[in-house]
């Protein structure tokens, strides 16, 4: 008895900490979750909403943990936020859109875009890389005086031969499709070239988009000012649309959610591969964030959305394929 007695305390003592370990993580996740569901934005927040999939990680532990323990309380909360991550998600883990017959016989529309990163002193790599997944349009970030001279000169790029570029914007669209017409669109605070561009259903309007990265309050106040000019343009729209390019966001934060709102479908979630990252690049571990993004508007249908490797970039370039279904959007 004597030797039963302090082991049963102990496992008492393990079970109270266990059990108030898990409640405190649910309590955080339900606080995360209503957080979030305000569009709350600041910097940590922001952090935090790029990570969603994998803050409800642990809630399942939880679950195994309270229906062993019998703690039928936190059983209940603990599958309530099991399911509220499984809703969050879906978007990105469900199966493909299906294709209709339409879609698979209509012209296509190839899309490649590519982060160079500032500090990048070799686009060999990626350079290679479009050059052999042969693009209709090819878009770039993050463009230096440097990468912009090589883009411009580099004759592995010369069947991509209308351009738009100007020195006073880091975004490079490169087109073997012919531009109806182009500008630097300076609406956001940082300036994106936007084309107009002649397809197999007329005119495409397409935008190189590179928002800032939301790291403190004076870059979050101009990130959500593009977001929004991008919400703006979508929901104007009169022509198909297509953006495309690094987002510094992932469709886990409200106000790009916001975005797809206005009928706009994101590549990769409609073509299943959208549980996957495009940034940080080069680590030992996969890149956990999805921010660079295609969205497009109905006319425009993903049927394949892969990425490339982007060597010496810290983001994996993204290729789509599109199938031009429709007209003039309204």
């Amino acid at each position: 008895m004597s030797s039963a007695g302090p082991a049963t305390r102990r496992e008492r003592l393990i079970l109270y900490h266990l059990t108030a370990v898990a409640y405190v993580g649910c309590a955080a996740l339900v606080i995360f979750t209503f957080v979030r569901s305000s569009d709350y934005e600041s910097a940590s927040a922001l952090a935090l909403y790029g990570v969603t999939p994998w803050l409800y990680l642990p809630v399942y532990v939880a679950v195994g943990f309270a229906f062993s323990a019998r703690k039928w309380v936190l059983l209940a909360l603990s599958i309530v936020l099991v399911m509220v991550h499984v809703v969050t998600i879906w978007p990105d883990i469900k199966p493909p859109n299906r294709l209709s017959a339409e879609v698979k016989s209509a012209p296509r529309l190839r899309v490649f875009s590519a982060n160079l990163l500032f500090e990048n002193s070799d686009l060999s790599g990626i350079i290679d890389e479009v050059r052999a997944s042969g693009p209709d349009v090819a878009i770039f970030e993050e463009v230096t005086a440097a990468h912009r001279k090589r883009l411009l000169n580099d004759p592995g790029l010369a069947g991509l031969s209308n351009r738009v570029f100007s020195e006073s914007s880091d975004t490079v669209m490169l087109s073997r499709l012919r531009i109806e017409s182009s500008e630097i669109w300076r609406k956001t605070w940082r300036p994106m070239a936007r084309a107009r561009v002649s397809t197999g259903i007329g005119t495409v309007e397409v935008v190189a988009v590179h928002t800032v990265a939301p790291i403190n309050e004076v870059a979050i106040a101009r990130w959500r000012e593009m977001l929004d000019a991008l919400h703006d343009l979508a929901q104007e729209r009169t022509l198909p649309l297509l953006l495309v390019g690094d987002f510094n966001a992932t469709v886990y934060h409200p106000r790009f959610d916001d975005l797809l709102d206005t009928g706009l479908t994101d590549a990769h979630s409609a073509r299943g591969t959208g549980f996957t990252g495009t940034w940080p690049r080069n680590r030992p571990f996969p890149p956990l964030l999805r921010i660079d993004h295609a969205l497009s508007s109905k006319e425009l249908v993903p049927i394949k959305a892969t990425y490339g490797t982007g060597r010496g970039s810290d983001h994996r370039p993204i290729v789509v394929d599109y199938a031009l279904v429709g007209g003039t959007s309204t």
